[in-house]
């Protein structure tokens, strides 16, 4: 609030009789001369300034887990990733119901118990080039420990796309196969990646793409 810097009050100090003899002599002094003046008073206050209204937090985006596998991603990345890969299809796959944890299960049961999509690509023709996914809504904390775990484990985790990745890439023993095993928590959503000799450019993010939008 501006505050105005208040005036000091004009002091006029009465002179003595043979100066103001001189002064009605000269015909110089202003009406009322030797006597005080009235002191200003003070200004008032500025009036109080409206306080600004409440910064509104943007909405959190909204997540929705696709029921198909095909539509996991766009059709143009779908194309280039499982184009000569077929999808498994049968019970089990594709859009699922989510069933109760057992009592006493571990983090990572109570994550799969909560998958509402899974998906497998898998060529018949070789026993290694396979790509699962498994998609889900979670316990924040649940997920956030998984994820912790998986840290303590040896897996490399970073904050991406807008929540928390942990991943590892291995050689499987004896067959020179790469595999990898990829987990991401953003809200309370849970998506894992399982492969196998299948190599992905920017899978993840097309996925996430596709959920958070």
């Amino acid at each position: 609030m501006p505050v105005h810097p208040r005036r000091m009050p004009s002091r006029i100090t009465a002179a003595l009789p043979a100066a103001a003899l001189g002064c009605a002599l000269l015909a110089g002094c202003a009406p009322g001369a030797g006597q005080p003046a009235p002191a200003d008073t003070a200004a008032p206050s500025a009036a109080p300034t409206a306080s600004a209204a409440p910064t509104v937090p943007p909405a959190p985006e909204v997540a929705a887990i696709p029921t198909d596998c095909r539509s996991v991603v766009d059709a143009e990345t779908y194309a280039a990733t499982f184009s000569s890969v077929p999808l498994g299809e049968g019970e089990g796959l594709g859009a699922v119901t989510p069933t109760p944890a057992p009592v006493g299960a571990t983090y990572g049961e109570i994550i799969s118990s909560g998958f509402e999509l899974i998906c497998n690509w898998d060529d018949s023709a070789s026993d290694f080039n396979f790509l699962q996914l498994f998609m889900g809504h979670v316990p924040v904390n649940v997920g956030n420990a998984q994820l912790d775990q998986l840290a303590a484990d040896g897996y490399d985790c970073e904050e991406v796309f807008g929540g928390r990745r942990c991943q590892e890439i291995s050689l499987r023993e004896g067959y020179g196969v790469e595999e990898g095993d990829t987990h991401f928590l953003r809200d309370d959503v849970y998506i894992r990646v399982s492969q196998s000799s299948f190599p992905t450019t920017g899978l993840l993010e097309a996925v996430v793409d596709r959920v958070w939008n």
